[in-house]
């Protein structure tokens, strides 16, 4: 008597068989690809048996890291990137290019992945969950107005990105069999957790002026494998730490006026590292795991990419010092602001609440200089563009009636004068 026809759960086909594993050899919504021989398979550990195929080629840039062939990130690398530097071998021309030095910051006392782990899993499992799924959006995440189907994809795509990330691991509270290899390579950012606390780097804290709040952490869930494609952090420093296995390599370059021309030129496009690489000039990079972090200046342009999977921690702030570099980064995404006005709001957004802090705590003279030049440079170029001329409409009007309270100082040009000096009788004219 013939059997029953039967339904795949995987491709919602009927076949002709009673013997599921008949299917499985042909089904292709239930394989994986391999990224080395780019075969698809059912069973990794049953393909890398026979997997013949060559490692990926990679730029001679990368040759001294060996784990980056693992992997097919050819869409997102230029050819060549002239100039790229280990960060400790770094020229004093390199060096001059920098505004700030990225440094690598040793770290005493880790934090177990495990407990990771558990914080993130906490925060997806929350009413205010929102994060972000390979650089976007995670199914409206952010408006905070989720329907339960909506809630139910972005916990299911964040649980998805964990496993990944760690299953190599075998932790506990993993469970290995409920997500299948097959599903599409994806990793969550920004899940935010007060479990795991993080902290700018003593030498920061020391050296310079801090203004306005450090960021909650937020972990970056990243399989091997992922990319995050050139960027910087909405203006602002930056401090990253990765936990137990998890390794990632990172590209850096200075946010100097060629770089952000050639950055925002290539506003709202995909693989902007492949796009401009060639022509970026003072360019790092650093390889970081759970005995390093990384302190990143203000604008920093980076790409990160996961040679093992797992978590990153990071935080956000900023500088007094830093804010003309912020300043100037805004002003050259400026004629691009059609292709990407979210994120250029925002990134006006987090300069203007900082310049407010900042100007709160009275800077030295010859910085408040440089904050007030750039501040009424970019005030100018933003009153051309009608979005930006209407943002944030409270700080502006502090900031104005701040400019007019600045205290009497001696200025470079010998003057002392009345608290309007420097606006009125230097850079009106801006």
């Amino acid at each position: 008597m013939p059997k029953a026809r039967r339904m795949c759960p995987h491709c919602e086909k009927a076949f002709n068989t009673g013997n599921i594993a008949e299917h499985r050899r042909s089904c292709a919504n239930q394989k994986s690809t391999c990224p080395v021989c780019y075969k698809q398979f059912i069973r990794e550990r049953d393909h890398k048996r026979y997997c013949k195929g060559t490692l990926v080629e990679l730029p001679t840039y990368l040759a001294q890291f060996p784990d980056f062939s693992k992997y097919n990130w050819r869409e997102e690398l230029p050819g060549t990137i002239p100039g790229l530097t280990p960060i400790h071998e770094a020229s004093d021309a390199t060096k001059s290019l920098w505004h700030r030095m990225p440094c690598l910051v040793h770290i005493n006392n880790p934090v177990p992945e495990q407990d990771v782990y558990v914080a993130v899993n906490k925060s997806i499992n929350t009413l205010s969950f929102h994060a972000y799924k390979n650089g976007l959006a995670v199914h409206g995440a952010g408006h905070q107005k989720h329907t339960p189907l909506e809630r139910k994809a972005m916990k299911e795509t964040a649980f998805i990105s964990m496993h990944q990330a760690v299953k190599r691991r075998e932790l506990k509270s993993t469970k290995p069999t409920l997500y299948s290899d097959r599903d599409p390579l994806c990793y969550v950012l920004n899940v935010w957790t007060e479990d795991i606390p993080l902290s700018p780097p003593a030498e920061i804290v020391s050296k310079y002026l801090l203004c306005g709040d450090t960021t909650q952490t937020g972990i970056n869930v990243t399989p091997g494998g992922s990319c995050i494609g050139l960027h910087f952090d909405i203006g602002r420093s930056g401090y990253s730490v990765v936990f137990d296995d998890c390794v990632k390599v990172i590209l850096l370059f200075p946010p100097t006026e060629r770089n952000l021309g050639l950055f925002a030129s290539t506003a709202g496009l995909p693989n902007r590292l492949a796009r401009i690489g060639d022509q970026l000039e003072g360019g790092l990079i650093a390889r970081i795991d759970k005995s390093l972090a990384i302190d990143l200046p203000s604008c920093a342009l980076h790409a990160v990419f996961t040679t093992v999977g797992g978590f990153l921690g990071g935080i956000n702030f900023s500088i007094v010092e830093e804010l003309p570099i912020m300043a100037q980064a805004i002003l050259a995404h400026l004629p691009f602001f059609e292709r990407d006005p979210d994120a250029i709001l925002e990134d006006i957004k987090i300069y203007l609440s900082a310049l407010v802090r900042a100007l709160s705590l009275s800077p030295p003279h010859d910085i408040l200089i440089s904050i007030i030049k750039s501040w009424l440079a970019l005030d100018i170029s933003m009153a051309s563009i009608d979005s930006p001329s209407k943002w944030c409409q409270d700080e502006k009007e502090y900031i104005s009636a701040a400019l007019n309270k600045v205290r009497p100082l001696q200025c470079n040009c010998s003057a002392i004068g009345k608290g309007t000096h420097l606006v009125e009788e230097h850079f009106e004219a801006v």
